[in-house]
C-alpha cells in the first residue's frame, strides 16, 4: 500500500484572486492503494518534530484529486531549492510546498513549485524501486535549511537505527481520526535490506499515508544525511514499511543528474515568485495581510470579482484593507526585490503606494513628498483619508500622517497645490527667524477635505497579473491546508 493520503473532492476549496486559479491539493492514489505522504496524518506513535525544518509539505491538485506527502530539501542554489519525495506523489501536478512544524498554521512558509520530475522508472506500481522524484521550488534564500542525500555507498546494514520525519497518520489506516498536519519524527530499526529498498517492522510505531516522499535520515545534527524516500506499507501502517534506497544505482543517477539542472535565468517572473514564496520580503507582506481581518476579507472578497466594476464594489466595501493589499500586489516592484528586473511590468505601479491622480499637485506631491505619501499609504487610516477625498471622515484633520502630506505639498508644491484639496490644512514650512518658526509655530490641523484618489487597480494592470497571481496562491494557501 503506497502511503500517499487521498482528499475528497468536497475537501477541495480554490482560490482566484485576480484570475489566477487555485487551489490546495495532493497526492494521489486509489481507495484500495492511498498513497504514503497527503495531510491525512503523521508518523504514528512519533513525537513532534522540531528539529527539521528542511522536512517539507508538498500538497497537489488536480482537478477533484488532491492531497499531501512529505519531503526534504536537498539542495538550494540561488533562489531554488531541490525537494526530492516519492515519484506517486507527483501522479497529480504539485502546486504548493509548505514549510514548518504545523503546515496548517498561518506561520507556516509557503513555496511556489518551478518544476518537478519522476523517475523515469517509475510506473505507478506499488513497491517500484523507482519511487523516487525531485521537486524545484521557488523562494530559497541563505535561511533556507537543507539536509542532502547520502554519499554511496551509505554504509546501511541490517538493525541500524534510522530516523523518519513526515507529515502523516497518527493512527493506522482506517481507524478514525488520526489526520495530522505536524510535523513528527520517530527512530526506527532497519529489519530488511536490499539494493533497493529499505524495510522496517512495526514495533512502537510506523510511518503511514502522509509520510510518503519523507526521509529515511542516517546520522546527527549536520551530518544527517537522506539514505531513502519512504514509499509504501503492508497493511494498516501496523506491519512492514519500505523506504526506497537512494544508492541503488539508478535512483542515485537520476538524483545526480536532477541536482545538476541549472537554475533558471533570473527573470521578473522568476523574481516575483520566489519573492512572494518563503520568508522572503514579499511573502511577508502577504502574511501581514492575510492576519489583517480587513486586509483578508478585501482579498477575499476580490477572489470572487471578474469586472473592474466588482473590484472597486470590493474596495469601497472593504477601504482599510487596500493599504496592507496593495503593498503586497506591488511589492515586488520595489527596487529591493524584483524592480529592476520588471521595468515593464510594474510601469503603472503606484510609485509611492497609492495613486493619487495625474492633477499638477497629484504629480508634483508624488514627485516631491514620496516619503510621507508612502507613509500615509501603509497607514490603513490615513490611506482611507486620501482616498475619500472630500467625503473623507472628520477623525482624518487629527490623522498625522494626512498632515504631514498636507504639509509637505503646502511647502514644496505651493503653486500646483493652491487649490487643490490634497494641500488643504497643510503649513509651508516657515523660514527659521520668521513668525511661526520652530519656538512660536501655531498647530495647524489638516481638513477632512483629501486628494481625490483611487487605490492601484485590482486586476491587469499592465504585466502586473504576476504579482497578482502570487496574492493568489498566498490566498488558496491561507484558505485551505488541512486536506483530510
Amino acid at each position: 500500500m503506497a502511503l500517499r493520503s487521498l482528499v475528497s473532492a468536497s475537501s477541495i476549496v480554490t482560490a482566484s484572486l485576480f484570475g489566477l486559479g487555485l487551489a490546495s491539493v495532493g497526492c494521489s492514489g486509489s481507495p484500495l492503494d492511498p498513497p504514503v505522504g497527503t495531510a491525512e496524518g503523521a508518523v504514528i506513535g512519533g513525537a513532534a518534530d522540531t528539529t527539521h525544518e528542511a522536512v517539507v509539505a508538498i500538497i497537489s491538485q488536480r482537478g477533484n484529486e488532491a492531497g499531501a506527502c512529505s519531503g526534504t530539501i536537498v539542495k538550494k542554489q540561488g533562489r531554488v531549492a531541490w525537494v526530492l519525495t516519492a515519484a506517486h506523489c507527483v501522479d497529480i501536478p504539485p502546486t504548493i510546498v509548505f514549510m514548518g512544524p504545523n503546515y496548517d498554521s498561518p506561520d507556516a512558509k509557503r513555496f511556489e513549485v518551478l518544476d518537478y520530475t519522476a523517475h523515469p522508472s517509475y510506473n505507478g506500481q506499488t513497491g517500484n524501486p523507482a519511487d523516487v522524484a525531485v521537486v524545484r521550488v521557488l523562494g530559497a534564500n541563505d535561511r533556507t535549511p537543507v539536509i542532502p542525500i547520502t554519499d554511496s555507498p551509505d554504509g546501511l546494514a541490517v538493525g541500524n537505527r534510522l530516523t523518519s520525519v513526515g507529515y502523516g497518520r497518527t493512527t493506522p489506516s482506517g481507524a478514525s481520526g488520526g489526520d495530522n498536519t505536524i510535523r513528527k519524527v520517530i527512530q526506527m530499526s532497519v529489519t530488511e535490506l536490499s539494493t533497493t529498498h529499505v524495510g522496517y517492522r512495526y514495533t512502537n510505531g510506523n510511518i503511514c499515508q502522509g509520510d510518503s516522499g519523507g526521509p529515511a535520515l542516517r546520522g546527527t545534527g549536520s551530518a544527517e544525511r537522506v539514505v531513502a524516500v519512504h514509499s509504501y506499507v503492508v497493511g494498516d501502517c501496523r506491519f512492514e514499511a519500505y523506504s526506497a534506497r537512494l544508492t541503488n544505482a539508478s535512483n542515485y543517477q537520476y538524483v545526480q543528474r536532477e541536482l545538476a539542472k541549472a537554475v533558471p535565468a533570473d527573470t521578473c517572473d522568476i523574481c516575483t515568485r520566489a519573492e512572494n514564496s518563503g520568508d522572503n520580503t514579499c511573502a511577508a507582506k502577504q502574511s501581514a495581510c492575510f492576519a489583517d481581518k480587513d486586509c483578508a476579507a478585501l482579498a477575499e472578497c476580490r477572489n470572487k470579482c471578474g469586472t473592474t466594476a466588482c473590484t472597486q464594489a470590493c474596495d469601497d466595501k472593504n477601504p482599510r484593507g487596500l493599504s496592507k493589499l496593495n503593498a503586497a500586489i506591488y511589492c515586488s516592484c520595489d527596487e529591493s526585490t524584483c524592480g529592476a528586473l520588471c521595468t515593464g511590468e510594474c510601469r503603472l505601479a503606484p510609485k509611492c503606494g497609492i495613486a493619487l491622480g495625474a492633477e499638477a499637485c497629484a504629480k508634483c506631491t508624488t514627485g516631491s513628498c514620496c516619503d510621507a505619501v508612502s507613509a500615509c499609504a501603509a497607514d490603513a487610516d490615513c490611506f482611507v483619508c486620501l482616498r475619500a477625498g472630500a467625503n473623507a471622515d472628520a477623525s482624518c484633520a487629527t490623522n498625522k500622517l494626512r498632515k504631514a502630506v498636507a504639509d509637505c505639498a503646502a511647502t514644496k508644491c505651493k503653486a500646483e497645490c493652491a487649490s487643490d484639496p490634497i494641500g488643504q490644512g497643510g503649513e509651508p514650512a516657515p523660514t527659521p527667524g520668521e513668525p511661526g518658526a520652530p519656538g512660536g509655530a501655531s498647530t495647524v490641523t489638516t481638513t477632512t477635505t483629501g486628494c481625490s484618489t483611487s487605490a492601484a487597480p485590482g486586476g491587469g494592470v499592465g504585466g502586473l497579473g504576476l504579482a497578482f497571481g502570487a496574492v493568489a496562491m498566498g490566498l488558496a494557501a491561507r484558505r485551505r491546508r488541512r486536506l483530510g
